[in-house]
């Protein structure tokens, strides 16, 4: 490469840095890359998906336990219930139940 094309080189590698910095300072949260995770996701496209709706703090990777459980809950999910759980609450007091549900759904978010 001639020293013309370095010095171009130079300046546009230069502008685009100070573009995505910029971009970045811009953006009101943060993204993980893949780098984040120790590559836990393989694909950028998924991770992306991951935390387009919402910003993620951390990704694990499943131990071989809570695998066997997807596996089977995936597979075998239609014919056998082994691994759903159900639990009975039983509370001593009036409960409200509009609150509840919305206490409810915001701990599921």
């Amino acid at each position: 490469m001639g020293i013309k094309r370095t010095v171009q080189f130079g300046k546009a590698f230069k502008l685009n840095i100070e573009k995505t910095v910029k971009h970045t300072q811009s953006v009101n949260r943060s993204y993980l890359t893949r780098s984040d995770i120790n590559y836990v996701i393989k694909n950028n496209d998924y991770l992306n998906r991951v935390q387009l709706e919402k910003e993620v703090d951390a990704i694990f990777m499943a131990n071989s336990l809570q695998q066997g459980f997807l596996y089977h809950s995936f597979k075998q999910s239609n014919i056998d219930d082994a691994y759903i759980v159900q639990s009975v609450s039983e509370y001593r007091t009036t409960i409200d139940e509009k609150l509840f549900k919305m206490a409810w759904e915001h701990a599921q978010n």
